[in-house]
């Protein structure tokens, strides 16, 4: 079930990446635009994929908050060399985080309909 419902989540946050970027393609036709929010789309799902396989392969024994700290400043320091170099290649740092948005997007969308679906 938990497997399925993280492969949902992925999948809509795909959908709403590709509809993002056919609405700024629709207004502004510049690629670079498309690939800022293409990278930060890309970067919130491995993010997701990042978090959910640390908390998968969590271990009972030793120390644990340690590890997801590690985890944690490791995947933050990912966001920030990806976007740093993003932005130095000339993508938008705005469309970026907007494209970043796409996964809490899909994870809120999936709660409502799932808590709908529930009562």
């Amino acid at each position: 079930m938990e497997n399925n419902l993280y492969r949902l989540i992925i999948r809509v946050a795909a959908g709403i990446l590709f509809v993002m970027s056919a609405v700024v393609f629709l207004f502004a036709r510049d690629l670079s635009y498309i690939c800022s929010i293409w990278l930060g789309g890309m970067l919130s799902m491995a993010g997701f994929v990042a978090i959910v396989f640390s908390a998968k392969h969590m271990e009972w024994a030793g120390n644990i908050q340690r590890r997801m700290f590690a985890a944690y400043l490791f995947r933050y320091l990912f966001y920030f060399v990806a976007m740093f170099l993003g932005a130095k290649a000339g993508l938008n740092i705005l469309l970026m985080l907007v494209g970043f948005l796409c996964i809490s997007l899909s994870i809120k969308w999936i709660t409502f309909l799932k808590r709908k679906e529930d009562s």
